[in-house]
């Protein structure tokens, strides 16, 4: 169990000894910028079908071919694979991977081979079938991780696209919640919204939202514009109308006496509140990426073709190698050999004029 230390906000004329200190003993990441990297992850992708039609959605324009579901021995087949690499944790991806009619038996069996962490990324719609939740758990899932972007039913409608995705999430997290409290799902209950321009003023009334769920962990990701985004790039927003509004999510959460698990994933370390600069445990806390598994993700081509083949690749290689990069200024900042940099894309629609230097 993480034990977890409230720390005060940093106040101005403290800044400057906080930074002395930083200076000193900061040198906490491993180079490929991966706290936890000595527990490994496998994500499946069990085909890239889904319930929503989310406007930023990176598959969103999967073809049929790729929204065919993995056969059930060659899920297994790449499951035992992993364990035998040195794996103890998966997790399945989609699309939606509640759709996926081999769900049940493949993490039944991945139980059974010795996984201890299985976790879900989900949008949750089918999660408000209590009975399906609990065969989930059942079935030895561990972990839920949803997609939910919005506060309120209308928003939440704007960004999925389908008009009873709010209720129906709110439905699933009150299950998983209760099972949650049974006994079940030891690796807990988070949210994961996509931060976009439809969203990104609220994020701080979505946090009280969630809270008020019971859910005590929120992973805000910064969208990568791609898939359904590329036809919109004015759903990415910019780190300069981003910053204050992350800023009022770390007060408002330190303000609380017992703070939530908030993390911001996919940002560049500079766009971070300075508030966490100035405070190493802070940093620490809501830094997305140090608390990632060293993860590979297993992609597979369509049932249907004879040279079918599996793609697994390194989630953080291919961030730093393929879909990110970093801005000139970078190789004078403290961080750059831990931070992964931006997207290429955000890049792409905005230039990378705001990637500062983290110097002290």
């Amino acid at each position: 169990m993480r034990m977890v230390v409230r720390l005060p906000l940093a106040k101005p004329e403290t800044l400057g000894a906080l930074r002395a200190l930083e200076r000193q003993s900061w040198d906490f990441a491993p180079p490929n910028g991966t706290y936890d990297a000595a527990r490994r992850n496998l994500e499946l992708n069990v085909g890239r079908a889904c319930n929503n039609h989310c406007a930023f959605c990176i598959s969103g324009k999967a073809v049929f071919d790729e929204k065919m579901w993995v056969p059930l021995e060659k899920a297994k087949d790449e499951v035992r694979a992993a364990r035998e690499n040195g794996c103890t944790s998966l997790g399945f991806l989609g699309g939606e991977p509640t759709m996926y009619p081999h769900l049940l038996p493949v993490a039944a069996y991945a139980r059974e081979i010795g996984y201890t962490r299985i976790a879900l990324a989900t949008n949750a719609m089918l999660l408000d079938d209590a009975d399906f939740a609990r065969r989930c758990v059942d079935a030895g899932i561990t972990r839920a991780t949803i997609s939910f972007h919005a506060h309120t039913r209308r928003l939440e409608h704007a960004i999925t696209k389908v008009g009873n995705a709010w209720d129906r999430k709110v439905a699933a997290i009150r299950n998983l919640k209760a099972l949650q409290a049974a006994g079940f799902l030891p690796d807990n209950v988070s949210v994961n919204p996509v931060v976009n321009t439809l969203n990104f003023r609220h994020l701080p009334a979505m946090v009280r939202f969630f809270a008020g769920l019971g859910v005590d962990d929120v992973r805000f990701n910064f969208i990568r514009a791609g898939g359904n985004a590329e036809d919109t790039p004015e759903l990415c927003p910019t780190f300069t109308a981003l910053g204050p509004v992350l800023e009022r999510v770390v007060e408002q959460n330190e303000a609380r006496r017992r703070p939530l698990t908030i993390t911001f994933g996919e940002f560049p370390y500079c766009v971070l509140p300075w508030t966490l600069h100035a405070n190493e445990p802070l940093f620490r806390r809501y830094n997305g990426e140090l608390r990632d598994y060293a993860t590979d993700v297993s992609i597979f081509g369509s049932p249907k073709k004879e040279d079918d083949k599996r793609l697994r690749f390194s989630w953080q290689e291919s961030k730093r190698n393929d879909l990110k990069q970093k801005a000139d200024v970078c190789r004078s900042c403290r961080h750059d050999v831990a931070c992964e940099g931006v997207w290429r894309a955000y890049v792409r629609l905005h230039g990378d004029s705001e990637i500062r230097a983290i110097r002290a």
